[in-house]
């Protein structure tokens, strides 16, 4: 059971790690901060998901 509800919550900041790094506001100060942000959140759950899924270790 915790297995899917760790898939699920890696799944769901995956894509929030994603659309903050493809959100464009136009100011590059802001974008370079949003990609910043974005790229901390998606790698971490995206380790996380390929743990779940059982792909890696």
């Amino acid at each position: 059971m915790s297995r899917y509800i760790l898939l699920i919550l890696s799944i769901i900041f995956c894509f929030i790690g994603v659309k903050m790094l493809m959100y464009k506001t136009g100011d590059h100060d802001h974008d370079f901060i949003f990609k910043i942000m974005g790229i901390i959140i998606f790698l971490p759950f995206f380790l996380l998901l390929l743990s779940a899924l059982r792909i890696t270790n």
